[in-house]
C-alpha cells in the first residue's frame, strides 16, 4: 500500500497549494522556477522583511501582493504572477 499513501500525500499537497492560492499565496518553489532565482534568494528576501511568507507543512509560501511590491508590477507581469489588467496599487498617505 505504499503507492496509496503517496497518492494521498500528492492529493494533500494539491489541496494545500489550492487553499494557499485562494488566500493569496504562491509556493516559493514556483517563484524560484519562474524567475530563475534560488530558494536562498527567496528566503533572504523573507528574512529581510521584503516578502510576507508562511511555512506550511515544511513548504514556504509567499504572499503574492508582497512579491509584487518587492519586484514591481512590470516584473510581476513578465513572470506571470499577475495579469496584464492588474493596476498598481497606490500607497496610502501619498502626496497631494
Amino acid at each position: 500500500m505504499p503507492q496509496s499513501k503517496k497518492s494521498v500525500d500528492i492529493d494533500d499537497r494539491t489541496d494545500q497549494v489550492a487553499k494557499m492560492r485562494e488566500a493569496g499565496y504562491i509556493p516559493a518553489s514556483e517563484i524560484v522556477e519562474r524567475m530563475g532565482i534560488t530558494r536562498s534568494t527567496v528566503s533572504r528576501w523573507s528574512a529581510n522583511g521584503e516578502l510576507v511568507t508562511e511555512l506550511v507543512s515544511n513548504h514556504l509560501y509567499v504572499k503574492i501582493d508582497s512579491l509584487v511590491s518587492h519586484i514591481g508590477v512590470t516584473q510581476a507581469r513578465i513572470f506571470g504572477f499577475i495579469g496584464a489588467d492588474k493596476a498598481p496599487r497606490k500607497k496610502a498617505g501619498g502626496s497631494k
